[in-house]
């Protein structure tokens, strides 16, 4: 196994990479065959977030795609 030596993990990355991985397979796939080494913190902290928004989403995409609308649109 090489060392990626990544230094930077950025919100877009996790949102599109963990979007991604949860819009084809299961959460118990995922669990069962990606793991998370050596990570910052912080950046376990973020990774937490965005699998929880996956989660979220792709449990009623049509839903949540509704809610952010709204936000977005009572933002303008």
């Amino acid at each position: 196994m090489r060392s990626s030596n990544i230094e930077l993990v950025t919100p877009t990355f996790l949102n599109t990479a963990i979007g991604q991985l949860y819009s084809s397979y299961s959460s118990n796939i995922l669990k069962e065959y990606l793991k998370v080494k050596n990570m910052a913190n912080e950046d376990l902290v973020l990774l937490k977030k965005v699998v929880e928004r996956a989660k979220d989403y792709f449990k009623d995409p049509d839903s949540m795609g509704k809610t952010i609308k709204t936000v977005l649109d009572s933002e303008e």
